[in-house]
């Protein structure tokens, strides 16, 4: 008998991959460990007699001879069936792991091993089923569908690949319903959820870990509050730090929960929080704890963050250096042949060893058109000139671009033009 499984509180990734998984292993049996994510519940009652499944206690542990997990691949994210577990550690049984997230500690071992770096763990079974040839209806693609834009934002996380976009792209052809999608994938907050993301917005603190910008927000609640993960993706989506942990606790039941969003590139929020005990992807981690308070948490997070935050790209690290500059009185028609063999589109411009304005080439251009060429440089420089410190963090430089529009930043240290930082250095770092 093939058994398929995966995480508790299944979200729409892992139930679709569940479902594809027992479309794939034609027969498989389903198994949801922990109930149903908000929506994906309310999806699944509506399609129970085309996506059946059973719990745990249903099944003859003893009968499983093939035990396929799809969306996970962590031990302590599979509790509920430690018999199955243990016969798969003594290889009483084959197992084979449908994953799309990073490898840990505590991983499940296994014979057959699918785990690719995609959005979405149903991306990797559709392709499956593609190159087997399996057909699939309206009612299957729409839930497929439903996975894929769950996991990747609607294809708008970092973590989103061309696969994943080309696995939907074909359910789409299938027949996925738009209009389905957009119903449950869009679920109002319920009352329990804004009261939680208004607790959270009064009670947020920012504080600096490596010069990244972290957001802690703890809370207490009187009941646990379902579709918690949503609440933090939105406080994460209108404070936009580069790491957030939204920490719950429910005195009277003695449990805590922590719920942390990143931005790609800053904080590993799965390797934080897998230390203890949690789990998930580098930008969208959770832990569930019993038998501590919200101040110990906060305090074991704020520890965890000093450590893994890394250090971030400074300026420094991306300026150009040596600096091309001129003077004010560098005459504006040897500039506009000079730009371009420089292969530059602005210049410093430094007198007496001070840094008076810059010249761009849009400048020259308007000098040009207004028969202004014959003048010199410091007819038509910008001053005064928006810097950056080369101890900047990029994320700042960028920042300072946006604000105030403009393209290029020279870099200072302690008063002193060290290099410049333009939309292209910084455009090309963001793109790879």
């Amino acid at each position: 008998m093939d058994l398929v499984v995966t995480h508790a509180s299944a979200d729409f990734d892992a139930f679709a991959a569940a479902m594809a998984a027992r479309k794939l292993y034609a027969g498989a049996t389903v198994v949801m460990t922990s109930g149903l994510a908000r929506g994906v519940r309310e999806f699944a009652a509506l399609h129970r007699d085309r996506f059946p499944w059973l719990a745990p206690s249903d099944v003859d542990a003893s009968a499983i001879t093939r035990l396929i997990i799809v969306d996970v691949r962590r031990t302590s994210r599979l509790r509920a069936i430690p018999a199955l577990l243990a016969r798969a550690e003594q290889r009483e049984l084959e197992v084979h792991v449908w994953d799309h997230h990073p490898a840990s500690d505590d991983d499940v071992r296994a014979d057959v091993l699918r785990v690719e770096p995609v959005g979405s763990a149903t991306t990797l079974l559709i392709e499956a089923m593609r190159a087997r040839g399996i057909e699939i209806d309206e009612v299957e693609a729409t839930l497929f569908a439903l996975g894929i834009h769950a996991d990747t934002g609607s294809l708008q996380y970092a973590s989103t690949t061309s696969r994943d976009a080309e696995a939907l792209a074909h359910l789409l052809s299938r027949g996925a319903s738009m209009r389905v999608m957009s119903r449950f994938l869009s679920v109002p907050f319920t009352e329990a959820q804004r009261v939680a993301l208004a607790s959270a917005l009064d009670a947020l603190e920012t504080t600096r870990a490596s010069g990244l910008r972290v957001a802690i927000a703890a809370v207490e609640l009187d009941a646990p509050c379902e579709g918690l993960d949503e609440v933090a993706s939105e406080l994460f989506r209108l404070e936009l730090p580069h790491a957030l942990f939204l920490v719950a606790t429910v005195p009277r039941r003695g449990r805590a929960n922590v719920v942390a969003r990143a931005r790609e590139g800053t904080i590993d929020v799965a390797s934080l929080l897998g230390a203890m005990g949690g789990g998930g992807h580098p930008t969208a981690a959770s832990l569930s704890i019993r038998d501590t308070t919200g101040d110990a948490l906060v305090h074991a997070l704020r520890e965890a963050i000093a450590r893994h935050a890394p250090r971030p790209l400074r300026v420094t690290d991306v300026m150009r250096s040596p600096v091309r500059t001129i003077t004010p009185d560098h005459p504006l028609a040897r500039l506009r042949d000079e730009l371009p063999s420089w292969r530059v589109s602005g210049v410093p411009v430094v007198n007496a060893g001070a840094l008076v304005g810059i010249v761009s080439s849009d400048d020259v251009e308007r000098a040009e058109r207004e028969g202004r060429l014959h003048l010199a440089a410091g007819s038509c420089m910008s001053a005064p000139v928006r810097t950056v410190d080369a101890c900047a963090s990029v994320e700042e430089a960028l920042d300072r671009m946006a604000q105030h529009r403009i393209g290029r930043l020279p870099v200072m240290r302690d008063g002193v033009l060290v290099g410049i930082v333009t939309r292209g250095d910084l455009r090309a770092l963001l793109y790879g």
